[in-house]
């Protein structure tokens, strides 16, 4: 049986699915060649490879001592679902100690209804009444995407481009995406790949000035931990010239972390690829398409580049910016928690009007006391008066609540001019305790 069967989601988890990051613990640790980023992809890659693994008969045979395959499917008991509610957990930053854990844990808590990239595409290209497509390459993970009006599929998936960074391209009557976060150089190009030119370099390489590129980019998205308030998402990168912003408004639901991480990944995108190339190859190199990732190694120089686009004629014209595997690498994000903030309760205070005794010598004579009590208190009681039954004034306002209780014992006439050690009275007090002074105190009121 598996008791246990889980992948914490940080980058490259399945490494080493045993480990956990926990800064309050002396065994935190990230897996293997991991950025110690968090991935939400990284659990349910794992869980359908080994649940995928178990229902196929040649790896899960069927026992022959006893009645039952050697491993029991229906007895797998995935790690782990916390009975804690959520989104309490981990939002409530004055109640769980373990709060910045879950977002790089193993709880699938949330999890379970995290919309897989690859899914949404395939949903809305099913919506669009596409069926040529594949959109395995693509990778990432939202809680939700709104289409709120009539547009093409082109202009519904161009958001989900821009944040989770992949391409879409047509391939032999199929529509595919393609993650750059997964793309690998797939070719070297060398002299002897480059189509000489008659009007000019065979290949050149073009350098985009600081102030081109923005500085700054910002997305505005809908937060899944804020009740779905539109919340934005900033990186910068410092000591440059260029004071351009980029601002996106993106109708994806996420969390702020998850934004966070997006966010830095374009930013350092747009800065990688500074850099275009032009260059012709020679027809025999039909199978490269755009988005495709090359290794130009001409003269000595090494550079890889992501193509942007083809031209076919006598040769094939490309144009591809410059790529760096270093910016799909994730860096950890901080998480937002919220304070513990309940739900208002609308409750009608006590309110005692009492006929006492003068009690200072500020009080005056036909005047009577006011007392209020309410829990959860309120900002305060107003007391208003009238000679009528209506045209009410405010008289006074009570700003705290008073200790007010309730008697639980008949009250029987007992001695007067002196304390009376026989006579109990029983009282309930509603918020606070009773406590003894002295006669001096006492008597002075």
């Amino acid at each position: 049986l598996f008791t246990e069967l889980g992948c914490h989601a940080v980058d490259k988890g399945s490494n080493q699915p045993n480990v956990f990051l926990d800064p309050k613990s002396s065994e935190s640790a990230v897996p293997y060649y991991s950025s110690g980023a968090r991935d939400d992809v990284i659990p349910r890659r794992f869980l359908e490879a080994h649940l995928d693994y178990w229902a196929d008969s040649s790896n899960n045979p069927t026992s022959s001592v006893y009645s039952g395959k050697m491993i029991d499917e229906n007895s797998i008991v995935v790690w782990c679902w916390d009975a804690r509610p959520w989104p309490t957990f981990p939002l409530d930053g004055n109640w769980w100690a373990d709060k910045e854990n879950w977002q790089y844990g193993h709880w699938l808590n949330s999890r379970m209804g995290t919309v897989y990239i690859p899914d949404l595409l395939s949903k809305l290209a099913e919506e669009y009444d596409t069926t040529l497509f594949d959109f395995s390459r693509a990778y990432g993970a939202c809680d939700g995407f709104v289409i709120d009006t009539v547009m093409s599929l082109r202009d519904a998936v161009e958001p989900l481009t821009l944040v989770y960074m992949f391409d879409v391209v047509e391939s032999g009557g199929l529509l595919k995406a393609v993650s750059r976060i997964e793309s690998q150089s797939i070719l070297t190009l060398t002299d002897e790949s480059i189509a000489r030119s008659s009007e000019g370099e065979d290949v050149t390489m073009v350098r985009r000035q600081e102030t081109e590129i923005p500085a700054v980019v910002n997305i505005t998205f809908l937060d899944s931990d804020n009740s779905y308030k539109s919340t934005s998402a900033q990186a910068r990168r410092l000591n440059v010239k260029s004071e351009g912003v980029s601002n996106s408004s993106v109708p994806i639901i996420t969390d702020y972390s998850r934004a966070q991480q997006a966010v830095d990944t374009m930013l350092y995108d747009l800065w990688a690829a500074r850099e275009t190339a032009t260059l012709g190859v020679l027809p025999r190199h039909i199978e490269l398409e755009p988005a495709d990732v090359v290794t130009l190694s001409l003269g000595g120089f090494a550079q890889e580049v992501r193509i942007t686009s083809i031209t076919d004629g006598i040769s094939r014209t490309i144009e591809a910016t410059t790529f760096d595997r270093a910016a799909w690498v994730p860096a950890p994000t901080d998480s937002k928690t919220v304070p513990n903030i309940p739900d208002p309760t609308i409750a009608s205070p006590i309110v005692e009007i009492m006929d006492l005794p003068m009690l200072t010598d500020r009080s005056v004579e036909y005047m009577g006391y006011a007392v209020g009590y309410g829990n959860p208190w309120p900002a305060g009681i107003n007391i208003y008066r009238s000679p009528s039954t209506s045209n009410y004034q405010l008289n006074t306002v009570l700003g705290a609540p008073a200790n007010i209780g309730e008697t639980r014992s008949v009250v029987v006439r007992g001695p007067e001019g002196r304390w009376d050690y026989g006579t109990v009275i029983r009282v309930e007090m509603y918020d606070t305790q009773l406590s003894s002074l002295d006669d001096e105190s006492v008597l002075a009121g």
